[in-house]
């Protein structure tokens, strides 16, 4: 985490300094300041994740900086003297508030708050990111019935014959399409379908298995065995 140290006092600051080098080897410390206008420039120009603040700064306190800062994305670790401020602090959203001296295991045990609430945040991050891409996207084919929409995510396997194809779906059911399956390849445009073969694309949330025997061949959830070719082999392991 980029961190940066926002304090006027010369002997906290290199205690701090000293214990997040010596302690917190995952902070990169990216600088120092003493005011407000020199704090401002130092993180719109680092761009730090993590703050160590203190309240009494130079020429203002440290409110007045957080007011004129976007601090969404930004994590802030109080630092300070005093502990009447920690109410308002804490309504700032801060993640600790440290009251001086500080020790090495006072920052360490706000750097493992961070960390968790990292931690945290990146699996939503993830979490949101799969719901993003699994979500129900749809497949508009024309049959000879008229038009269906399938939910891409329920395609276990195309299969193709030329200037047709088949599509093989998750409850069992096929529809016979008149359109070939490098067009169908394009219009899917998933990165949970492959094509193994020239006639065969696959769904991988369907894989099961990849088989070495008859030249190899990957089996499906539904029990289907497609056909790998040798030039797909390295791109499907």
């Amino acid at each position: 985490m980029r961190t940066a140290i926002i304090e006027n006092e010369l002997k906290a600051q290199r205690l701090l300094s000293k214990i997040i080098t010596e302690y917190c080897t995952e902070l990169e410390l990216v600088g120092v300041a003493a005011t407000i206008k020199d704090s401002r420039r130092l993180i719109m120009e680092q761009k730090p994740d993590l703050l160590f603040l203190d309240i009494q700064l130079d020429d203002g306190d440290a409110f007045d900086l957080l007011d004129i800062l976007d601090t969404q994305e930004l994590k802030v670790i109080f630092t300070t003297a005093y502990d009447e401020y920690a109410i308002k602090a804490f309504k700032y959203e801060a993640l600790d508030y440290l009251l001086k001296p500080i020790s090495p295991k006072d920052v360490m045990t706000a750097v493992e708050k961070v960390k968790k609430i990292n931690e945290s945040q990146l699996s939503f991050q993830k979490l949101k990111a799969l719901l993003d891409r699994t979500e129900d996207e749809k497949l508009a084919i024309s049959t000879s019935e008229g038009l269906s929409l399938l939910t891409k995510s329920n395609i276990i396997r195309v299969e193709g014959d030329g200037s047709y194809a088949t599509i093989y779906l998750a409850n069992g059911e096929k529809e016979m399409v008149s359109r070939s399956i490098g067009n169908l390849e394009k219009e899917i445009d998933s990165i949970d379908f492959l094509r193994v073969h020239t006639s065969h694309l696959i769904n991988k949330q369907y894989l099961r298995k990849y088989i070495r025997e008859d030249g190899g061949y990957a089996l499906m959830s539904n029990g289907a065995q497609v056909p790998v070719s040798r030039r797909k082999k390295d791109v499907l392991f």
